[in-house]
């Protein structure tokens, strides 16, 4: 997958975004300043069990980012547990789902 295609995923999911609330204080009208350049990182999705893949991280806060997972095609909501390693934490089938499952 191409940078591009990964800002054309993030461009259509915004225009569906109806309610976002979540604890890491990202909403509806905040969302679009959390947003960052689109840009890879391994991530551990499932503790171990599977090897780690590349993401999309499209979405930064604090204590967690957004990742856009290509395999899946899920958003995942991940966080850095070491020195540039993350653990998927929850992943929904939007940016929407991911976020207020947190």
């Amino acid at each position: 997958m191409k940078i591009d295609e990964v800002i054309i995923r993030v461009e259509r999911e915004l225009e569906n975004i109806s309610q976002v609330r979540n604890l890491h204080g990202v909403t509806t009208e905040n969302l679009n300043s959390f947003l960052v350049r689109p840009y890879e990182v391994l991530v551990d999705p499932d503790d171990l069990e599977t090897h780690e893949r590349k993401m999309w991280v499209v979405i930064t806060a604090p204590d967690m980012k957004v990742a856009f997972d290509p395999l899946t095609s899920c958003w995942s909501v991940i966080e850095e547990i070491k020195d540039n390693k993350y653990i998927q934490i929850v992943y929904g089938e939007s940016i929407e789902e991911a976020l207020n499952s947190m």
